[in-house]
């Protein structure tokens, strides 16, 4: 077997190496679990998580962060101000 043949990456057998290019950021404090962070996300980066705040409300949770675009579509329709995006770093 040729070692320079088995340096070189396959993208049919290796997974892909995607680091996320953004931060989803959720204060879970803030969160009155309304979902519309979740439903115009437009990558289906959030989802309504299992863990509930001091107020009983189940806060959103970035599942898929790697998804991300920086959209702040999310950010932009929280009334609360419970959610923001950064550049990942």
């Amino acid at each position: 077997m040729d070692t320079t043949q088995a340096l070189v990456e396959n993208p049919e057998t290796d997974p892909p190496k995607h680091r996320p290019r953004f931060q989803v950021v959720v204060i879970p404090e803030r969160c009155k679990e309304c979902g519309l962070c979740i439903h115009v996300c437009p990558k289906n980066v959030l989802e309504k998580g299992i863990k509930a705040n001091s107020r009983g409300y189940k806060y959103p949770v970035p599942v898929r962060p790697e998804d991300c675009v920086g959209c702040r579509l999310c950010e932009f329709n929280c009334p609360d101000f419970a959610i923001y995006v950064v550049p990942a770093g």
